[in-house]
């Protein structure tokens, strides 16, 4: 690959990185995964992990399936409290 071609790709990537954080953001922020006083909302945050993970499953059975995607749901809804905190604090 030659240089343009280099730092074209890093550019888009840092572009797409930039909306994922904003999609974050904005979804943590109107779930209200974080608090005003600047505590996360632990009850919310896995309300948000539980939908996450019915989502993804959409069906599926398989017996790890659930225990996986609870756990994938887990780290996105954290992932996604912190976004929005950061994003409403600056």
């Amino acid at each position: 690959m030659s240089r343009p071609a280099v730092a074209r790709r890093t550019y888009l990537e840092s572009v797409q990185a930039a909306r994922v954080e904003a999609l974050r953001a904005a979804s943590g922020t109107k779930a209200g995964l974080w608090t005003a006083a600047g505590g996360f909302d632990r009850r919310a945050i896995m309300t948000f992990a539980v939908h996450y993970t019915r989502a993804v499953l959409n069906g599926c059975i398989a017996r790890g399936c659930w225990r996986t995607a609870m756990a994938h749901g887990l780290k996105t809804a954290w992932a996604v409290a912190h976004a929005a905190r950061r994003a409403a604090t600056h």
